[in-house]
């Protein structure tokens, strides 16, 4: 065999990992983009970038942003768990020295969310949560805010299909209004349209 493309299911990753001879081989890993064992495995490839890797693109944008940024954690429900993703987001926001400040969905309800905002600065909202159904309460308040600040929120891939009438911004070279929209249509280009 000279390549594998697959696995569909996460346990058959470190199942296929122990057969006999599978150093010399090629597996393209389509699904998942976090895989702790990558590393013993000369030639695997993720086809998703992992989170963590999305998390420090996204935490040297905003380290290196000239007109300045001010990141907003938000905390959604006080009893739901932060997905990793998140929390390397956090991780990588800080090792960068990026300075955040907190609120939480109750006091942006309790219209407090100007107390948080920058005025003249790109305000990124990132909330602990990829259920954007949990953001759907606040949306009035954020497009309310819009009038006075500049509002960008830091989204989730799955969030493309929702109607937001807010900024946007990505790290996902699968999302056309990523940070880089010329290194999106260059790699699109590259692995998904026929090559002559």
């Amino acid at each position: 065999v000279d390549a594998i493309i697959g696995p569909a299911y996460r346990q058959q990753i470190s199942q296929l990992l122990n057969f006999e001879n599978i150093d010399d081989t090629w597996i393209l890993i389509p699904f998942f983009s976090d895989f702790d064992d990558s590393s013993k495995h000369t030639k695997l490839l993720q086809f998703n970038p992992s989170s963590r890797t999305e998390a420090e693109v996204f935490a040297k944008y905003v380290a290196n942003s000239k007109g300045g940024v001010n990141c907003v954690l938000v905390q959604s429900k006080d009893d739901e768990v932060v997905p990793k993703s998140i929390r390397h987001v956090h991780e990588a926001l800080s090792q960068h020295n990026v300075a955040t400040t907190k609120i939480s969905v109750r006091e942006i309800l309790q219209d407090s969310l100007s107390k948080v905002l920058v005025d003249g600065v790109e305000n990124v909202l990132i909330f602990n949560t990829e259920k954007y159904a949990n953001l759907t309460p606040i949306m009035p308040y954020l497009q309310r805010a819009m009038h006075g600040h500049r509002i960008t929120l830091y989204s989730r891939y799955s969030w493309q299909q929702e109607e937001i009438d807010i900024p946007q911004i990505y790290t996902s070279i699968f999302t056309e209004n990523s940070m880089s929209p010329s290194l999106y249509k260059r790699l699109y280009k590259f692995y998904f349209e026929s090559r002559t």
